[in-house]
């Protein structure tokens, strides 16, 4: 809990350093600063939930059905944020550094969303290949986690 309580407080004082950098107005400053502290966290815990979720469907504490509901809810809370931040691109508010992690943030959401939906269909189906695409993805996702939050 320590290490990610301090990696927060890393991508809060990064952000901030690199929004001193381009001038940003406070207002600006403070937006862009708690976008990424709520990406961060966002990130983070869809990816143990997703996670967790499909633990617990294998260790049948969860039906088929309650498991692929609560992962179509991950799966559209992961595209319902990957839109809003691909308008936050289009806006001009941002400059090229804070554009380049946006759009990182993005790439992993999409990757997470691939996961949820990979999981989706292999309680469906039942086919060894969802498996290990959720086992590609997960480990995708992770690894661009770690770099973005910087728990490597």
């Amino acid at each position: 809990m320590k290490k990610i309580l301090t990696t927060l407080i890393t991508v809060l004082l990064l952000v901030s350093f690199s929004s001193a950098l381009y001038a940003y107005d406070d207002d600006t400053e403070v937006l862009l600063e708690t976008i990424g502290a709520l990406a961060a966290q966002d990130l983070y815990l869809t990816y143990s939930s997703i996670g967790s979720t499909l633990d617990a469907w294998c260790f049948e504490a969860y039906t088929d059905e309650e498991t692929v509901d609560m992962l179509l809810e991950f799966v559209g809370m992961c595209e319902a944020v990957s839109d809003q931040l691909i308008v936050l691109l289009g806006s001009g508010i941002m400059n090229s550094e804070d554009i380049i992690y946006v759009s990182e943030i993005i790439d992993v959401f999409d990757i997470l969303y691939d996961e949820g939906e990979a999981a989706i269909n292999f309680i469906e189906t039942g086919e060894e290949s969802y498996l290990d695409r959720f086992e590609n993805k997960r480990n995708e996702g992770w690894d661009k986690i770690a770099s973005l939050l910087g728990l490597e």
